[in-house]
């Protein structure tokens, strides 16, 4: 049997792909490995963000803002230009109950998380037309302080949910993991959880 070798990539590259016709940075870094493929793609997030729910749960929200390839790599003495747009990317962790410090994440009883990864089409107000939804579960060990946390991912299993417009899904099934810093932002995570319930509001009810 041939061993093949997990390939890694810039998942940047990878949703510039998704765009039909369409043509790392420093941040909160997580890989979504494609488990068809065999394929890895590593991704840096800019912003991140945790608050604890009511009932002692945990959102975290991982955030990257599609820019257009002219505005990445621009410089003060280089004018901006016209240039296709990089999707938005949005990944919603719900924590429902915190592991004890010694739980593995291989423990058959580690799975304590939803995860919801939201990858949205230029458009302004109206990019949601084009989402691509994945949806999962699995591990995730967070320490806490009063400013910021350390969030773990483990064995994350996502699936391709729901899929509008005219992005297209390169990766099929995907495990998602990493290890990144969040700050402490009720604010931040309260705007976000009302942004992505507006995405999709069957998942917004339970459904």
């Amino acid at each position: 049997m041939t061993h093949r070798t997990p390939i890694v990539l810039s998942l940047t590259s990878l949703l510039l792909l998704m765009l039909v016709g369409g043509c790392g940075s420093n941040g909160q870094s997580v890989t979504f490995s494609s488990v068809d493929q065999k394929k890895v793609f590593a991704h840096a997030f800019p912003e991140a963000y945790i608050s604890r729910g009511t009932e002692g749960d945990l959102d975290v929200f991982l955030v990257e803002d599609g820019l257009s390839l002219a505005e990445q790599k621009s410089t003060a003495r280089r004018p901006l230009e016209a240039a296709p747009a990089t999707p938005r990317q949005i990944v919603h962790v719900h924590v429902v109950w915190t592991p004890m410090r010694n739980m593995r994440g291989d423990h058959p009883a580690a799975t304590n998380a939803v995860v919801h990864w939201y990858v949205l089409g230029a458009g302004g107000a109206h990019e949601s037309a084009n989402l691509l939804h994945y949806t999962g579960s699995g591990y995730v060990k967070v320490i806490l302080s009063r400013t910021d946390a350390r969030v773990t991912l483990a064995n994350i299993s996502l699936r391709l949910r729901e899929r509008r417009g005219d992005l297209t899904d390169p990766l099929g099934p995907a495990t998602l993991s990493g290890e990144f810093s969040a700050k402490v932002s009720d604010t931040n995570v309260k705007a976000l959880l009302a942004e992505v319930r507006g995405f999709t509001p069957a998942v917004a009810r339970g459904e």
